[in-house]
């Protein structure tokens, strides 16, 4: 059985915007993890891990947006008491965040992994300040980030067994959301593309592994073993993983979708 490792969005908004983001932020609704639903989820996890996790990432959407950012990493870390416990940063609004946060984050070993990207912001100062707070603090990437590409087809007719054996990230970045477990990203948030842009995507609920419905961390692990019905939309082909230059989102379609 493998040790949990999963991503969970604090809030699946944003505060930067980036073109074509992996997690569809730009184009998604305000909204926050909620904290009883996390204890309730986070409960059920750790039954079936028996409390053991290799890491949990609370991410986004900018997670810092989330105005219950310290109670998520609280639960996180009293349901699992050892393993990594992460955030995920843009780093626009951590330098500012309040003493509270700063000692949740000690008192709970997080560790704070900043992306770099190409704006505006102090990042030195910024980890003196996580320094200074005595905080864990790593940088999620070398250098300023670039924008992978990972465009999906809305025709639906790709090989998706051929796209999951050959997909890099497929189980490395496990999605949670709302009571489920998903072996990627997409299918956990597309459904932020398909309201804004009035997709007809078929989302399955077959997707994503609901676990008030398995009976144990083995069980998960032979359907993450599968490829999921979403496969079929991803345009493998076409993928750049460090290919594109960062850019503001202008939230136009063809930042996801390429159809010949």
């Amino acid at each position: 059985m493998r040790k949990l490792r999963c991503e969970v969005h604090a809030s699946e908004h944003c505060n930067l915007n980036c073109k074509g983001c992996y997690h569809f932020s730009p184009i998604a609704k305000e909204e926050f993890l909620q904290v009883d639903e996390w204890e309730k989820d986070c409960r059920r996890l750790s039954e079936l891990y028996n409390g053991e996790m290799e890491f949990i990432s609370l991410m986004g959407g900018e997670p810092l947006l989330n105005p219950n950012i310290d109670k998520l990493v609280e639960i996180t870390r009293k349901y699992f008491p050892i393993g990594d416990v992460a955030i995920i940063t843009n780093g626009i609004l951590l330098y500012d965040m309040p003493e509270g946060f700063w000692k949740t984050c000690r008192d709970n070993k997080v560790t704070i992994r900043l992306t770099k990207y190409p704006i505006k912001l102090d990042f030195a100062k910024i980890e003196e300040k996580a320094k200074s707070e005595e905080v864990n603090f790593l940088y999620f990437n070398v250098g300023y980030r670039s924008l992978g590409y990972q465009p999906i087809t809305l025709k639906g007719n790709e090989n998706a067994l051929d796209n999951y054996n050959n997909c890099y990230r497929v189980n490395t970045c496990v999605a949670f959301s709302h009571g489920k477990l998903y072996s990627c990203f997409i299918p956990a948030h597309i459904h932020h593309l398909k309201d804004y842009f009035k997709l007809d995507v078929d989302i399955s609920p077959l997707d994503g592994i609901d676990i008030y419905s398995v009976r144990s961390a083995e069980e998960i692990d032979e359907k993450l073993s599968r490829p999921l019905r979403m496969c079929r939309y991803c345009k493998r082909d076409k993928v750049a993983r460090d290919g594109i230059k960062w850019e503001i989102s202008k939230k136009e379609l063809n930042e996801w979708i390429y159809d010949d």
